[in-house]
């Protein structure tokens, strides 16, 4: 299934699923909550905040943390919110456990957003998970599946996993746990979750862009910036411009200004697991998006560089181009990888308008679709354009 039609699929069915077991009053109450949100406005972490405090009082845990995510990567870029007392625990869970689970990959949240499942319930019996299709748990026995989830040192009450989504973009991440394991999460909990996904992820990507939009002169750093960590996440060195940066995406995280940023401990990791030369990671910050890119510094230390992140400039259409100037905008906005949806919203248009244009842009230009568009484009301007693979 394509990323919205498994969605919708998720959506629908729990929907009626919550509708067939009736919401308790303390899920309507959160429900409620929730969606006031979506007017009140409010910075990112304070309205973080009340969702989990919602979502608490309607399904019980022992600890939570959201964070958000960069779409790109679908790395945890930045703490958005998290419950009293998870501070040792998420920084022993960001260090030893994110991007480990090898032998339990469907319990990791980048693969399960990769699988398009926006919420599950892990817990060490597999008769005790809710949310995965059949054929992902098949990949282990039940015995192994316990094994594996054990030596991980998942909290042994279980963990709901969730991923809130925007415009077919995630946006967000947050696990809830439990310590009792004669207290599992049930399935009703996970459908109550899945039904406000959508809702969430609506809320907290409206957050964030009204924050990126705050620019001042003094938000972000020009100079880049250079930090070392040793094997343990220690910082041992970093010049004046990474100090700087250090400070400032601290400065938009929920908890302890002394904690080694998400985003850098996120990217660590990936380097980490990937066994790449290098991995890269975006966070955003109210003067704009930050790039953070890691590299293996040997003697088990990683470098990093971080950096504004320079936005995307749309390639110049060729003035011999027949194309009416909305035609223009259409082909300029094409060419930076933006849907359909997305050109329609920019413009300010409907989608079938855009449709429309696009077919009046591939007559004219006698190309067939997108990529002949885009390669035709990279040809006769000169630019350097990127052809996304989803658009052929």
């Amino acid at each position: 299934m394509r990323f919205r039609e498994r969605l919708n699929w998720y959506e629908t069915n729990d929907t009626n699923e919550t509708a067939r077991m009736r919401l308790t009053q303390r899920q309507q109450a959160a429900r409620k909550a929730i969606e006031r949100l979506g007017g009140s406005g409010g910075p990112p972490i304070q309205l973080a905040e009340r969702i989990c405090a919602a979502l608490s009082s309607a399904i019980p845990n022992d600890g939570y943390r959201l964070f958000g995510v960069d779409p790109s990567t679908t790395l945890v870029n930045r703490l958005l919110a998290a419950s009293d007392g998870d501070s040792w625990a998420r920084r022993e869970w960001l260090r030893d456990v994110y991007l480990t689970a090898d032998t339990l990959p469907y319990v990791e949240l980048p693969t399960l957003m990769r699988l398009r499942l926006p919420v599950v319930a892990s817990h060490s019996q597999q008769s005790a998970c809710w949310g995965y299709p059949t054929d992902i748990l098949a990949q282990l026995s039940a015995d192994a599946h316990e094994r594996a989830f054990h030596e991980l040192g998942s909290p042994v009450g279980g963990t709901i996993l969730a991923s809130f989504a925007s415009r077919e973009t995630w946006v967000a991440a947050m696990q809830l746990y439990r310590r009792d394991p004669d207290s599992p999460f049930m399935r009703s909990d996970v459908a109550f979750l899945r039904s406000m996904a959508t809702t969430i992820g609506t809320v907290l990507a409206a957050a964030l862009a009204r924050e990126e939009a705050l620019r001042s002169d003094h938000s972000v750093e020009e100079a880049s910036g250079i930090v070392l960590l040793n094997q343990t996440g220690a910082i041992t060195f970093a010049t004046p411009a990474g100090e700087s940066w250090l400070d400032h995406l601290r400065a938009v995280e929920y908890g302890s200004p002394d904690d080694l940023p998400t985003s850098i401990a996120a990217v660590v990791a990936g380097l980490r697991a990937n066994r790449r030369p290098s991995q890269q990671i975006v966070a955003q910050l109210p003067g704009g998006a930050v790039s953070i890119e890691a590299s293996s510094g040997g003697e088990d230390t990683v470098a990093l560089v971080i950096r504004r992140r320079q936005p995307a400039t749309s390639p110049e259409i060729p003035v011999n181009w027949p194309l009416t100037p909305q035609e223009r905008q259409v082909a300029r906005l094409l060419a930076l990888g933006k849907s359909n949806r997305d050109i329609s919203a920019t413009l300010f248009v409907s989608e079938n308008t855009v449709q429309t244009h696009l077919r009046h842009i591939y007559a004219k230009l006698e190309v067939s679709g997108r990529t002949q568009l885009l390669r035709r484009l990279f040809r006769e301007s000169g630019d350097v354009c990127l052809v996304p693979s989803d658009i052929a």
